[in-house]
């Protein structure tokens, strides 16, 4: 599983990754356990749906790669910035 999946997931359902601790009885933590799959599933489909821009991502992607004459993180930055609005 890659990182931004992770990252992705917990930011999706935080609370149900900081129950691992407090996981003593089998039936909690096989519910915490499968509410931690849900949580990746739901960020691996919210990811694939970031794969194709939206025209307002690509249109700011540009304006940053034009301003900043060079391929940047910040370009990335702008677009997703641009998919939140």
């Amino acid at each position: 599983m890659s990182e931004m999946i992770e990252r992705v997931a917990r930011a999706i359902d935080p609370n149900v990754f900081s129950l691992d601790e407090l996981t003593t009885h089998l039936y909690w933590e096989l519910w915490v356990k499968d509410r931690q799959e849900k949580a990746r599933q739901d960020a691996r489909r919210a990811i694939e749906a970031m794969r194709d821009p939206t025209a307002d991502m690509i249109t700011q992607g540009q304006l940053e790669f034009i301003e900043e004459e060079s391929a940047s993180d910040s370009i990335w930055d702008e677009m997703i910035d641009a998919a939140l609005r």
